[in-house]
């Protein structure tokens, strides 16, 4: 790769480097081990402590 010499393109008298295209590829796929595998059940979350009321 030329970093210090990139390839230039000539467009209407300017000049524009031309990066090269670097496209990324994932290996890791979501997987089930990537998921919460514990009880749903939260015992520390405040909302329960609360009464909700609906007003008209």
């Amino acid at each position: 790769m030329e970093v210090l010499r990139p390839q230039l393109i000539r467009i209407d008298g300017r000049n524009y480097r031309k990066n090269p295209v670097q496209e990324q590829t994932y290996q890791h796929e979501e997987d089930e081990e990537d998921f919460y595998q514990g009880s749903m059940e939260c015992a520390d979350e405040p909302c329960d402590a609360y009464e909700v009321e609906q007003t008209p």
